[in-house]
C-alpha cells in the first residue's frame, strides 16, 4: 500500500505527503515505508506531530521525514521544558533528531 500511495501521489502531481490526524508515531513503520516510497518519486514527507517520541524511534523516523510541524500541547514553561524539550520564550525546539 505505501508504494501505491506514492505512485498515486506522483500521478496527481503532489509535491509532498503529510502524516497527520493521528500522530505519526502511532503508525511509525507505515509512515517510514510510505516516506521511502515517496522519495523514489521525489515527493517530500512532512510529519504533523505533538513531538512526544522516545529518542531511538525519533532518530529513525526523522531520517525519512523532510519536515515536521510540531504542535506544542501546552504553554507552561515548566511543562514544555520538562516534557517536550522545548522553550516557550520563542517556542524553539532544543532537539528533535
Amino acid at each position: 500500500m505505501p508504494d501505491k500511495l506514492a505512485r498515486v501521489a506522483h500521478e496527481l502531481g503532489c509535491r509532498s505527503m503529510a502524516y497527520t490526524y493521528n500522530d505519526p508515531v502511532i503508525f511509525l513503520e507505515y509512515a517510514i515505508d510510505t516516506a521511502m516510497a515517496c522519495r523514489a518519486y521525489g515527493i517530500k514527507s512532512v510529519a504533523v506531530t505533538a513531538g512526544y517520541m522516545c529518542e531511538e524511534p525519533r532518530r529513525e523516523f526523522y531520517n525519512y521525514m523532510d519536515a515536521a510541524n510540531v504542535d506544542l500541547k501546552a504553554s507552561l514553561r515548566n511543562f514544555t521544558g520538562r516534557s517536550a524539550a522545548a522553550t516557550c520564550s520563542r517556542c524553539s525546539i532544543r532537539w528533535y533528531i
